[in-house]
């Protein structure tokens, strides 16, 4: 993606929204909140990436994510995969790291919202940000690796707290052992070509965690999800 191309939502039809979001009381609160102050708007509630996944029609004018829901893929990648399709993006999430928030609005994400503030501020927040479809924004690649979407998920995976093998990784989302060897290697590489050293995986961890691509294993137990 260049400087200078736009993320931008839908241009027609109904706003529709989705909150997701591993609480479903917060996820429940914010609907509520944000459907009191904007009627207009349609929305849903999922709890989990792969429950959205699973019924995700491309159709949401607006997604609310959860910065840590605690699953196969990265926030970046839910970022960069939900501006693809031009939704636009806003994460919900304490900032422990200004690294994984520099990377998810460097993906496209249009804010970052502090859970800490009362619930009407973060409602009001939201519902002034979506009441209308931004006009497009230029997004500028935030420094580091740049890696592919495979690669940031197989490395992240590995690299992550739970240490997955490959072989472990490929069961789970249906792919051969080699081909997840394949792409750690090719996230390694790009590192080393980038002079960080990603010998072990505690080092590719860190890469990643620099470049904002995984959640240090610290933030997992701030948020109590360790």
């Amino acid at each position: 993606m260049s400087g200078q191309e736009l993320v931008t939502p839908p241009a027609s039809g109904t706003r529709r929204m989705v909150i997701l979001h591993s609480s479903p009381i917060v996820a429940e609160a914010l609907r509520h909140g944000v459907r009191a102050l904007d009627p207009a708007v349609a929305i849903d509630t999922k709890y989990s990436w792969t429950d959205f996944a699973r019924t995700w029609d491309f159709a949401a004018s607006w997604v609310i994510v959860d910065a840590y829901l605690d699953d196969h893929v990265p926030l970046a990648l839910k970022v960069r995969s939900l501006v693809r399709v031009r939704s636009g993006v806003i994460v919900l999430g304490t900032m422990y790291s200004p690294a994984l928030r520099d990377r998810a609005l460097a993906e496209g994400a249009v804010t970052w919202l502090e859970p800490a503030q009362p619930l009407p501020d973060i409602v009001t927040d939201i519902c002034a940000v979506t009441a209308v479809r931004p006009h497009g924004r230029p997004v500028t690649p935030r420094p580091g690796t740049a890696l592919t979407d495979r690669e940031l998920q197989l490395a992240g995976l590995h690299a992550s707290r739970r240490g997955l093998t490959p072989t472990a990784i490929g069961r789970s989302l249906g792919l051969a052992p080699s081909t997840v060897k394949a792409h750690i290697a090719a996230t390694r590489r790009k590192y080393r070509e980038n002079g960080i050293p990603v010998r072990s995986r505690e080092e590719l961890a860190a890469a990643l965690i620099a470049d904002g691509y995984l959640v240090a294993d610290d933030d997992w137990r701030r948020q109590a999800r360790w």
